[in-house]
């Protein structure tokens, strides 16, 4: 199951963000079919197609983020491409860090697919204490 447009339009991304795409419903298919796929391959086929809670969750999300990395990648190369007049600040610095922490985010959920962990929290460690009497 792929993510949809209305998927990566709720994350913020609009038409306007990308000026020389002149069909954006056609240009965001193309992106998520594209990280659909390389997802697809790095889990394997049978885990893309899983049903299982949490993992469909973990999938769909990684997913969402993989795109929305490639989105904002690409706006960065859009900008990239004027020119930046000298004394002023990098206008894609903030694009890079939210880059990295679509890819950041959507690699740790990667790892929790992969693991086979079912569990939300992170860093925990359980045992159970026993008392002598």
């Amino acid at each position: 199951m792929a993510v949809t447009e209305n998927d990566i339009l709720a994350l913020g991304f609009t038409a306007e963000m990308f000026p020389t795409a002149n069909d954006f419903s056609a240009f965001l298919a193309g992106k998520i079919t594209a990280e659909s796929a390389l997802l697809s391959g790095r889990i394997g086929a049978a885990l893309y197609a899983t049903t299982a809670e949490p993992k469909r969750t973990y999938i769909h999300r990684a997913e969402e983020r993989l795109v929305a990395a490639e989105l904002v990648q690409v706006r960065i190369t859009t900008m990239m491409g004027n020119a930046v007049p000298d004394g002023e600040i990098d206008p894609t610095t903030t694009l890079r860090k939210q880059r990295k922490d679509f890819l950041d985010e959507a690699e740790t959920l990667i790892e929790k697919i992969l693991s086979g962990s079912d569990s939300d929290s992170v860093d925990y460690s359980g045992g159970v204490v026993v008392h002598g009497d």
